[in-house]
């Protein structure tokens, strides 16, 4: 095994726990031995709670075999302890509830249209200090960020509208869930209480305030002065609409959480 590293804070990868868990993946594609080069893929604004990597695994003995993941953890960072919660709820999601959805997706009865895609999560952990979840690259199978991402520039209506369709999927699935596998789903769903709204996981983490900061920033791109007054009354009120939103009621689905375009990838047709 050897380290080909391409980034400018190595030291963020350079430990133990993220080898080791590397060698796990490179067992698991039956890969003995192997060199892999690293990629920070957490920008500016990006990955606030948990540092994301691109890696690439080549097979020494094979170079045409490759495997490349995307890795995201909380090791190496100072926000181990604030967020080992969220990240225990995210490795929840992806053991409990993804391979549920596939189940749902793969059933040929099944009539919400065009698949969620949910990337693979080829290893993942939700102990103390070692907190990392493996999933599969999924721009290897031709989906690419938005070129807007980078040009800062708005997404067009028909992206907006894949977004949104797949979005309602995406919580249509969770109705699906709750009808033909009750029991998993009463035990999930007591599983996903909130925890970003309450009042000591926001003031531990400060991120009470990142919100009221972020809402500021949306108000100043409204040009409505009808709609950015009252957008502006409501603001001292806002957490207590987040939470009406998110407490247990007769209809919840499992959210997005986080849905802005640095967490899109599109497909896009050879015509488009």
């Amino acid at each position: 095994m050897s380290l080909d590293v391409n980034i400018s804070e190595p030291d963020e990868f350079n430990c133990i726990e993220l080898h080791g868990v590397l060698n796990d993946v490179a067992k698991l594609k039956s890969i003995d031995d192997f060199r892999y080069h690293v990629d920070l893929i957490s920008g500016k604004g990006e990955s606030y709670v948990a540092n994301t990597f691109r890696v690439t695994i080549t097979d020494v003995g094979n170079e045409r075999n490759v495997v490349n993941v995307i890795v995201k953890t909380l090791v190496n960072t100072e926000r181990q302890i604030l967020f080992h919660k969220l990240h225990e709820r995210e490795v929840a999601v992806y053991k409990h509830i993804v391979p549920v959805f596939n189940k749902i997706h793969d059933n040929k009865n099944n009539k919400l249209g065009n698949k969620i895609v949910l990337p693979e999560c080829l290893l993942s952990c939700a102990e103390t200090k070692k907190e990392v979840i493996i999933l599969e690259d999924l721009i290897e199978d031709e989906w690419s960020p938005d070129v807007r991402q980078s040009l800062h520039e708005e997404l067009d209506y028909t992206k907006v509208h894949t977004v949104m369709t797949a979005l309602a999927n995406f919580h249509a699935l969770s109705f699906i869930f709750e009808k033909f596998y009750p029991e998993e789903f009463v035990e999930v769903k007591s599983q996903f209480q909130d925890l970003l709204y309450d009042d000591n996981f926001l003031s531990k983490t400060k991120l009470v305030n990142y919100m009221f900061d972020s809402y500021d920033s949306s108000l100043k791109l409204v040009n409505d002065v009808e709609a950015k007054e009252k957008l502006s009354v409501i603001k001292p009120k806002i957490l207590d609409i987040l939470r009406a939103y998110t407490k247990p009621g007769k209809y919840n689905v499992l959210c997005h959480g986080d849905c802005w375009i640095n967490n899109m990838l599109f497909k896009h047709r050879v015509s488009e």
